[in-house]
């Protein structure tokens, strides 16, 4: 077995030199510990899986879960839920007060023939989230809509 000569001239009997003592161990060593690169894809790749799998419902929210498509669950309280990552994904709605303001004077004409200009502002706020979603398909921008068309079409008798 060749000796290594240590820089102050001194000959070592644990030279890293292949098959000196301090080369098996490490060699040994190496063997026994479990690929780092493997094990932190592995960490990282449950990490993502689970941080979709989680979801939170706030205390001002509705939230309805999908499952490919349709609704599978209504979620009205506060907390921490969870749901079947690309299979499953949640929708929240708002359950505070919404207000519908209308932006041109409308004028209607009274039983008595008197012209009126009326301005209105509306507070409203969705009751059953499943009737809503069903009603607009979720787009506020639809049930703010119909909304006016009713307030209007009150207004017009």
């Amino acid at each position: 077995m060749p000796k290594e000569i240590l820089p102050f001239g001194e000959p070592s009997d644990f030279s890293l030199v292949q098959g000196g003592p301090i080369f098996q161990m490490l060699l040994r060593l190496r063997l026994q510990k479990p690929p780092t690169g493997l094990l932190a894809r592995r960490i990282v790749a449950i990490l993502l899986v689970l941080s979709q799998a989680i979801y939170t419902v706030d205390q001002t929210k509705y939230a309805i879960k999908f499952q490919l498509g349709e609704i599978i669950e209504i979620k009205p309280d506060a907390g921490l839920y969870f749901k079947v990552p690309l299979l499953q994904n949640v929708r929240f709605f708002d359950r505070r007060n919404l207000t519908l303001e209308n932006s041109e004077v409308d004028r209607v004409v009274t039983s008595e023939k008197t012209p009126l200009e009326v301005d209105f502002i509306v507070l409203w706020r969705i009751a059953d989230v499943r009737q809503y979603y069903i009603a607009v398909q979720g787009d506020e921008e639809a049930a703010r809509r119909r909304l006016s068309q009713t307030v209007r079409s009150n207004l017009a008798e």
